[in-house]
């Protein structure tokens, strides 16, 4: 069997901080056979002559997209569009990839025929140096139900995703009304054609940076509850889901308060017997207790990796 080759899709939006980190990430993968779609959606800052010179003196199979503005899911959807790949993977533009991340998951996906999208474990950190968190995704039995109940993490498509073309054939797409959500709406589409994978090791790199979508609460709650009501399987599931979502709102009001208002928060909502926040709360800090637990071994790889990416980009200027 021949090997498959894989467009990458980088949405770009005013991201001149960290573009070219991402594109250097892409660089150092150990699988080869790829081409790099970056599509710029009306970005205003010095991105774009970055990304020009970058790809003019950086070797490899580059394609630079202009379109207007209209969100990194419509971003995403024109890369698609103009991809001819058997398989299409996602990178959002402040994110980086460990260099054997292609080379796994391809590999993970030949080796299991049925599976149409994989997504990976990722690291979440800022400075690549102290707070570095990684998220194991849950099984994919349970993963979309933690997801959209906020009892657990996010899978990450949008960074974490190899999505083959026969997803595509069947009319999946980004749902560019959505500004948060949409890879979990993504998610939930794909999961209603076939069987979606996990690959079990830390090939990503999230990076908390300015201007992230996720951190607006607000929406992150109305598109939560109308994807609730959306993909809920009955009117029970519903329920849960949104008392669920409910709570975690209640919770994270208070996390900006400190460690004692939380605990307050929360002893009044035993005192008042509201045991549905009592078990979110408590789902809450198991999952970030496990994210937390992150051996040396791992922090040292994301220091290599930034250093590496880093060195390089220096080499070039």
């Amino acid at each position: 069997m021949n090997t498959p080759l894989v467009s990458i899709i980088v949405p770009l939006y005013n991201k001149e901080k960290y573009i070219l980190e991402c594109l250097q990430s892409v660089v150092l993968q150990e699988f080869l056979n790829w081409q790099c779609i970056i599509v710029d959606d009306g970005s205003d800052d010095a991105s774009v002559k970055l990304v020009n010179s970058f790809i003019k003196s950086t070797p490899g199979n580059w394609r630079f997209l202009r379109k207007e503005n209209n969100g990194p899911s419509s971003a995403r959807n024109f890369g698609v569009l103009n991809s001819e790949s058997e398989f299409i993977a996602f990178l959002d533009s402040d994110d980086i990839w460990m260099p054997d991340k292609l080379s796994k998951q391809v590999d993970y996906m030949k080796n299991s025929p049925d599976c149409l999208l994989s997504l990976t474990d990722y690291v979440i950190t800022q400075d690549f140096e102290h707070n570095v968190r990684g998220i194991r995704s849950s099984k994919s039995s349970d993963l979309l139900e933690r997801w959209l109940n906020m009892r657990g993490f996010g899978g990450l498509v949008e960074s974490t995703g190899l999505v083959h073309r026969k997803v595509f054939d069947n009319g999946v797409r980004f749902n560019e009304s959505l500004t948060t959500g949409e890879g979990l709406d993504f998610m939930f589409q794909v999961s209603k054609l076939g069987k979606f994978c996990v690959v079990p090791d830390y090939l990503t790199v999230y990076r908390l940076s300015d201007g992230q979508l996720h951190k607006n609460e607000a929406l992150i709650e109305r598109n939560g509850r109308d994807l609730a009501t959306k993909y809920a399987s009955n009117p029970g599931s519903l329920r849960r889901i949104t008392q669920d979502q409910r709570a975690y709102f209640s919770i994270s009001k208070f996390r900006g308060l400190g460690k004692i208002r939380l605990l307050l928060a929360l002893l009044g909502s035993i005192v008042r017997l509201d045991l549905n926040v009592v078990s979110v709360a408590t789902s809450i800090i198991i999952r970030n207790v496990r994210a937390n637990l992150v051996s040396r071994s791992l922090k040292k790889k994301v220091r290599a990796l930034k250093s590496s990416v880093s060195g390089m980009l220096a080499n070039l200027s």
